[in-house]
């Protein structure tokens, strides 16, 4: 069944890129709770799940056609400058 969309191609673009983030964020994380070293992997985790939060937002709000997307925007400027894990 085809989706009915307003979206121009390049929101759709960015939707998928979301959805995209989205899985493999949940991806990642759901290998790092599987891992023998997860107390490790704490700040990780928590940045992953962050980030698939922020983008399954991001897709919503743009398959919604909302335009103010300046919040989120600054949420992932923020995940992106978050030091990254490095195992010890």
């Amino acid at each position: 069944m085809p989706i009915a969309t307003n979206a121009t191609a390049s929101m759709q673009a960015c939707i998928d890129a979301c959805n995209s983030c989205f899985q493999a964020c949940e991806e990642c994380y759901t290998a790092c709770l599987n891992e023998p070293d997860v107390q490790a992997r704490i700040h990780c985790i928590q940045v992953l799940r962050d980030c698939a939060d922020i983008c399954a937002m991001a897709s919503q709000y743009m398959s919604r056609n909302i335009r103010r997307l300046d919040l989120l925007e600054k949420s992932s400027r923020v995940l992106n400058t978050t030091p990254k894990y490095t195992k010890t």
